[in-house]
């Protein structure tokens, strides 16, 4: 399902989506995001097949607030010195993930251990992703809307046809 900034939005229809363990491209404050609720397992694994991600690169979150993110993430670790300054906006911590949160969405670690358990997090500006995250009940995925390693979309002609075709093949 993709939502066009330039047609009148129906977040409601993209959240019911959601919760049916579907996949939406949406505006974000960086660039055009594939998302899904993070605490559906088989949605997750749609995005890395759309993306051609490998699952061992987990995908950002996105949340609505403070809350949602304390759902997926252990926000008493975060900085509350960059949470307070620069939350919401476009920046994503590295928190230890909570439990049950999809395996592909938690940091195996670099070798040293430092990065193991913890997933990327953001609490976004963007009026539309908020409200689209809080109408669908849970933290998103928000990957760029492209394929692996390919451009990200920052405007809606930008998008990756070959994803947009992968997309409408799920139905």
């Amino acid at each position: 399902m993709l939502h066009s900034p330039c047609r009148v939005l129906d977040c409601a229809a993209a959240a019911r989506c959601l919760r049916r363990g579907g996949v939406v491209i949406f505006p974000t404050e960086t660039f055009y995001g594939l998302g899904c609720l993070a605490a559906r397992a088989q949605a997750v694994a749609r995005i890395y097949q759309l993306k051609r991600r490998p699952v061992q690169r987990p995908l950002p979150l996105l949340a609505a607030d403070a809350d949602q993110a304390g759902a997926v993430v252990c926000l008493e670790a975060a900085p509350s010195h960059l949470t307070e300054r620069f939350w919401p906006g476009p920046l994503s911590l590295l928190l230890p993930a909570r439990p049950g949160l999809p395996a592909s969405l938690v940091s195996a670690g670099d070798g040293e251990g430092a990065t193991a358990g913890k997933a990327a997090l953001r609490v976004s500006p963007h009026p539309l992703a908020a409200r689209l995250a809080r109408l669908a009940g849970g933290a998103l995925t928000a990957s760029s809307a492209n394929l692996s390693g390919r451009a990200p979309a920052r405007r809606l002609e930008e998008l990756d046809r070959e994803l947009l075709a992968a997309l409408a093949a799920l139905g």
